[in-house]
């Protein structure tokens, strides 16, 4: 449980638009991390890219929850109270 958030809602809803439709930046990066069980991983343990059927692009699977909630090293995954504060705002409905 996070006493002081350290990050902004600012900046977590910026975060959660790179949930998506991600393969390239994920790809680009050198580590990623899973707002969901808040695994971190290198890309190339990503098992599968998921086809968005509107958008055509394509979207990170987690190799250890399967959800498609994976953010790319574009964001600070290695901190894990960014991924804890993504969870707790986007999963548990934690609103600051």
């Amino acid at each position: 449980m996070i006493n002081t958030p350290k990050y902004t809602v600012d900046f977590l809803k910026n975060a959660h638009q790179h949930i998506s439709s991600n393969k390239k930046e994920i790809l680009d990066g050198n580590l990623c991390g899973c707002m969901v069980c808040l695994a971190t991983f290198a890309p190339a343990e990503i098992p599968e890219f998921v086809l968005e059927p509107n958008l055509k692009t394509e979207t990170a699977v987690c190799p250890k929850c399967q959800m498609d909630c994976v953010l790319s090293s574009e964001f600070p995954v290695d901190d894990p109270q960014f991924l804890e504060e993504m969870h707790q705002y986007y999963i548990t409905n934690k609103q600051y």
